[in-house]
């Protein structure tokens, strides 16, 4: 099994949290299109070798796309052998560009998944980020895309954001739980460099909220989720029903993927890389089909601290006899973690699986840590 990303730059407006590499600039957007099935190209070799399970299209804003132009791509993936009917096909949107005829096509190109970048259900929030949507065209799009059947529906929240109080956070994820969704996934604010949000913080102009306030909206999240009858199969994504992302937990259990685009990632046989986030030289490498890329091979602790940062993420866990058979160099620093976890009521174990407690999920980056080697 391996996935598929693609990246699609292009936004109408950027969002002040946002640090993907993205562009609001549409002129290049032919010759992103032509570079990109160039690449697929390039990569024939990965696609054809492998049964390709999930495709992901995210952004910046793929519904900024073209139905015919998002045809043009999924032909150059069919012609090396990729399914139409995959068992994931994830397509990111924004509210705004949700419409019955969009859907059609979508339904047409084979999508079964829409992630939905809502963010928040209260509009002087959805402001202060600079979403281009409002609160009610954000559940008028949820109700439509429900009402064709076919897809299933993730929608995207932020928390952790100044002026967000526990009163507004709480509101909207009792709205957003009785949608009817089987999947929602919630991220902390980062305050990136290369954001607005970044040079209003240098400024001074922007806060980070204190961490007793994170947590405070962090455990709320996670116990009205569970009430609600959505699983935490991984510290930020809730499912009803079984429905986990698919593509996203292959990230997760170090399935290998490709990524196309400018500043896709892939990782392939234990080496990473990552195409120039630059869509100059992107369409330019499209037109000599040599595509240049930044990569790393991954050492042996790398790949020990990843498989420790990614499955402990997971309900899934860490395998103990995996951890001691595959790096038994590590082992004294990787039982004395185990020790400090159990002890501290912020590990458990069942059978061979070690994972969080729901205290550990909390503080989970200092329990991450614990199992590195400096």
């Amino acid at each position: 099994m391996a996935g598929l990303y693609i990246h699609v730059p292009f936004c109408k407006t950027i969002c002040h949290y946002c640090d993907f590499y993205r562009i609001t600039d549409k002129k290049y957007y032919g010759d992103y299109v032509l570079a990109l099935v160039n690449e697929i190209q390039s990569q024939a070799g990965f696609i054809l070798e492998n049964t390709i399970e999930t495709l992901y299209f995210g952004g910046g804003t793929p519904s900024q796309m073209l139905p015919k132009d998002l045809d043009i791509i999924l032909q150059s993936l069919t012609k090396y052998g990729v399914a139409r009917d995959l068992i994931e096909f994830t397509f990111e949107m924004n509210p705004d560009d949700v419409t019955s005829e969009y859907l059609i096509a979508l339904k047409g190109l084979g999508v079964n998944r829409i992630s939905l970048g809502i963010q928040s259900l209260d509009d002087t929030i959805l402001r202060y980020l600079h979403r281009r949507h409002n609160a009610q065209s954000a559940l008028k799009a949820i109700e439509l895309i429900q009402s064709f059947e076919c897809f299933e529906i993730s929608i995207d929240f932020i928390y952790g954001i100044p002026d967000l109080d526990i009163g507004i956070w709480e509101e909207t994820l009792h709205r957003a739980l009785s949608l009817g969704v089987n999947h929602i996934s919630a991220y902390h604010l980062t305050i990136e460099n290369d954001t607005v949000f970044g040079k209003m913080y240098e400024q001074g102009l922007l806060k980070v909220v204190a961490e007793d306030e994170s947590v405070l909206q962090f455990d709320t999240l996670m116990k009205l989720c569970k009430v609600s009858g959505y699983e935490q199969y991984e510290i930020s994504n809730f499912a009803k029903n079984g429905k986990y992302a698919q593509h996203n937990s292959s990230y997760w259990n170090n399935t290998e993927y490709i990524g196309f685009g400018p500043g896709a990632h892939s990782y392939i046989a234990n080496n990473r890389f990552w195409n120039l986030s630059d869509i100059h030289k992107y369409i330019a490498n499209g037109k000599s089909g040599q595509f240049v890329r930044e990569s790393e091979d991954l050492t042996d602790l790398d790949r020990y601290h990843e498989y420790i940062i990614t499955n402990l993420r997971t309900k899934w866990g860490i395998s103990l006899n995996l951890m001691l058979e595959r790096w038994p160099q590590y082992q004294k620093n990787f039982l004395n973690a185990l020790e400090k976890g159990f002890a501290g009521n912020s590990l458990f174990q069942q059978n061979d699986r070690i994972s969080l407690t729901q205290s550990g999920i909390l503080i989970s980056d200092h329990i991450f840590k614990e199992f590195f080697v400096a």
